[in-house]
């Protein structure tokens, strides 16, 4: 049997069925929902970059060397960890979306509160793609490489 239309007529037709039968208003909720997104991946990455040239070079060393502290909840603690609950969910986005995903994901941990995160963060950090990586980025805005202590 011979197809009567090629695959991008069957495409358009599809298209034109789906933009009848879903509202207006679906369309410009899903516009306004991936620019947040967009807008959402570029501000962790500013922030992911400002954390990254802010901190020197044995921020690292002295974050394993840190005793493990109980839960405090402040003030200060519950701003910290809702933006690292932000840096989260921008980093699992950024998995799929364009941004610096795995390292938002990271620098979040940084900032959560929650039992076993100095031993996840050790682990993540005895990754050599992880450290050539946080390293390749502040070489090439000219800052000083940082220090990881490699038995971990």
């Amino acid at each position: 049997m011979v197809p009567t239309m090629d695959v991008a007529e069957k495409i358009e037709e599809q298209i034109q069925i789906l933009f009848g039968v879903l509202p207006e208003s679906f369309w410009t909720a899903t516009a306004v929902v991936l620019i947040a997104f967009a807008v959402f991946a570029a501000a962790a990455t500013v922030v992911l970059l400002i954390l990254l040239f802010s901190a020197d070079e044995n921020f690292f060393i002295r974050l394993i060397e840190k005793e493990e502290q109980p839960f405090r909840l402040t003030v200060f603690s519950v701003v910290k960890n809702g933006f690292g609950l932000f840096l989260l969910i921008a980093g699992i986005l950024m998995l799929v979306l364009p941004g610096q995903g795995i390292l938002t994901v990271l620098i979040s941990l940084l900032f959560l509160d929650f039992p076993g995160r100095r031993k996840l963060i050790l682990k993540i950090l005895s990754s050599e793609k992880t450290e050539q990586a946080l390293n390749r980025i502040r070489r090439k805005f000219g800052k000083n490489p940082f220090n990881f202590r490699k038995s971990v």
